[in-house]
């Protein structure tokens, strides 16, 4: 099973706040499907996702991914 810490996050990304790495921590422990679809923390703030995932996330232009399943 993936599993992430604040502190881990803390130390990838040291000039986020730390409410918004423990956000996204708890997210990606609701959600273990985000990393395997290719999204990243980048994704996350960028749609500004609430915990709420949905499968309406825009695709990826980075990776050519195109969300579908």
């Amino acid at each position: 099973m993936f599993e992430i810490s604040t502190e881990t996050l803390t130390a990838l990304y040291p000039f986020e706040s730390k409410r918004t790495l423990r956000n996204y921590a708890l997210f990606i422990e609701e959600n273990l499907d985000w990393h395997e679809f290719g999204y990243s923390f980048l994704d996350y703030k960028g749609t500004k996702v609430i915990p709420e995932y949905s499968s309406s996330i825009p695709p990826k232009s980075i990776c050519g991914h195109s969300g579908d399943k």
